[in-house]
């Protein structure tokens, strides 16, 4: 049983280790180039991009750590605003966008965000963990980029 007062501490652990998470997830995204996953790269015609393709594609890596279906995904960013400055979106993506941004990404751009993660020494191929401390959400983002 939960004591009074405890579940609080609880939501700020839980919301800490979403920021880690995202945080990781940033700087490896960010790192690599941008992922083709739009077909509007020009102003003439089509529906403005709300958001920078690597905003969505740490959005979907939240949403596979998460094990979130889409539509439970976009309430989940809906009500957690503070991760939007670090996530990097403009405005709120709809459960589509997700979608769409998930079925255009490619495996070159999979196995290059991969292959930029266990270069850094965040990941051996082997499984063994280098000198350099790993926190959970670190590890769990390579396990999730492995799986795709």
């Amino acid at each position: 049983m939960v004591r009074k007062g405890e579940w609080h501490d609880y939501e700020n652990g839980k919301k800490k280790e979403y920021g880690e998470f995202v945080k990781k997830a940033r700087e490896f995204a960010y790192a690599q180039p941008v992922p083709a996953i739009y077909y509007n790269t020009t102003s003439k015609g089509g529906k403005p991009n709300k958001n920078d393709p690597r905003a969505l594609v740490i959005c979907l890596l939240l949403k596979i750590w998460l094990g979130k279906p889409y539509r439970d995904m976009v309430s989940f960013l809906s009500d957690s605003t503070c991760l939007w400055p670090i996530i990097g979106l403009k405005a709120l993506p709809g459960r589509m966008d997700l979608q769409r941004a998930m079925n255009r990404l490619t495996k070159e751009y999979l196995s290059q965000l991969n292959s930029f993660i266990v270069e850094q020494g965040y990941y051996s191929k082997k499984g063994a963990r280098q000198s350099i401390s790993v926190s959970y959400p670190v590890a769990r983002l390579v396990g999730l980029i492995d799986r795709l």
